[in-house]
């Protein structure tokens, strides 16, 4: 053998060798990079969620968890949440009064952004800004899958924090005063815990679709809060005589409507206050008792009760894009707006507990 051939098989080897260690760092960075991309998959595919682990009270019910997110099915869409509404559905899940979602998130209010979508979703894409109030569940949490159905696009006016005190609220306002009984000028309606969210937007529109507005409070601190709202009898149910100042006020006729709660203190009362053939309406309720009432107390004036929900008016899709639209509607022309307290999503469980507590009046809005 040569020189000039020894030479050339060291520099061979010296070639294999430099092809050898650079496979080697390229396997190894390919190692890293799959080792890196998994880590980050796995971390993706867990979302912050707030469960209902024990039933109990409301806030003290809850633990914040971490899910799996959830896989799109052709008909759904994948929401990352911006804002969720804080509703007395809700605090009925976490006493275990009312059904949850099967992973027992609660919330059943959200304004987020479609992230992901089936392919049987026509009427969006990736990026718009959505809302969702017809569930039974899954909304606290960073993300959650829905079907199209239940999924209602935002305008660019509205902002999330108030969409998302106002659509859920907004629609059971819409369909108690315009479906469940066709409130008009001239009627005379009778609203209870008007304090409440949801009491507050019975007293605006009733007025907006000029009724004759009766409401209920209790305690100074509830009248001072809804004096300004325009009403035309205001009741202090801790001082006032409760069917004395209704039927003074109507001239002895009653009201034609009365909204209120199964198991309050002012349903009975609202019974001895109607007019011939009215409506007594039961309201989502936070006292989840049943309907334990005198049914002979209907037959004097001819008394009709109904107890509505909104997941059964809102099921035809139609009717949800009208209502939401409606309620959005509202907010541009300013009959109704946002007051809501806000929350940190880490601060989810105080925000159920002072609601239900009674230390907020009114809209709450929970922030991720």
């Amino acid at each position: 053998m040569t020189v000039k051939n020894v030479t050339q098989n060291r520099v061979n080897i010296k070639n294999k060798k430099e092809k050898y260690i650079c496979r080697c760092i390229i396997l190894y960075k390919v190692l890293i990079f799959e080792v890196i991309s998994t880590l980050i998959s796995i971390v993706v595919k867990m979302v912050k969620a707030w469960v209902v682990s024990k039933v109990g009270s409301a806030g003290s019910a809850l633990a914040l968890v971490d899910l799996d997110l959830p896989k799109v099915g052709d008909s759904e869409v994948l929401i990352k949440h911006h804002a969720m509404g804080v509703n007395e559905i809700d605090l009925l899940q976490q006493k275990g009064l009312y059904p949850l979602a099967a992973n027992k998130v609660v919330g059943c209010e959200v304004v987020g952004v479609i992230e992901d979508l089936g392919k049987n979703v026509p009427e969006f894409t990736k990026g718009d800004r959505v809302a969702y109030a017809t569930v039974f569940g899954g909304g606290c949490a960073e993300y959650s899958v829905v079907d199209r159905s239940c999924v209602v696009p935002v305008p660019n006016y509205i902002d999330n924090d108030t969409a998302a005190a106002l659509l859920r609220k907004g629609m059971l306002a819409h369909m108690l005063l315009r479906r469940t009984f066709f409130v008009n000028k001239g009627k005379f309606i009778l609203v209870n815990n008007v304090a409440s969210g949801l009491g507050r937007l019975l007293a605006v529109l009733g007025k907006h679709y000029e009724a004759k507005v009766l409401a209920t409070c209790n305690g100074k601190e509830e009248y001072d809060s809804v004096s300004s709202l325009g009403i035309d009898l205001l009741i202090d149910i801790s001082k006032d005589d409760f069917i004395a100042k209704v039927l003074h006020f109507t001239k002895s006729d009653g009201v034609n409507v009365a909204y209120d709660f199964f198991g309050s203190k002012t349903f009975a009362k609202s019974l001895e206050c109607m007019a011939f053939f009215g409506l007594l309406v039961n309201l989502e309720d936070s006292y989840g008792q049943e309907a334990n009432f005198d049914l002979s107390k209907l037959f004097s004036r001819a008394t009709f009760v109904t107890s509505p929900s909104i997941a059964v008016y809102k099921q035809v899709r139609q009717e949800l894009l009208l209502s939401s639209n409606e309620v959005f509607a509202l907010v541009q022309k300013r009959v109704i707006s946002s007051y809501a307290k806000k929350y940190k999503f880490s601060d989810a469980r105080q925000a159920y507990g002072d609601v239900a507590d009674g230390k907020n009046l009114g809209q709450v809005v929970i922030e991720v």
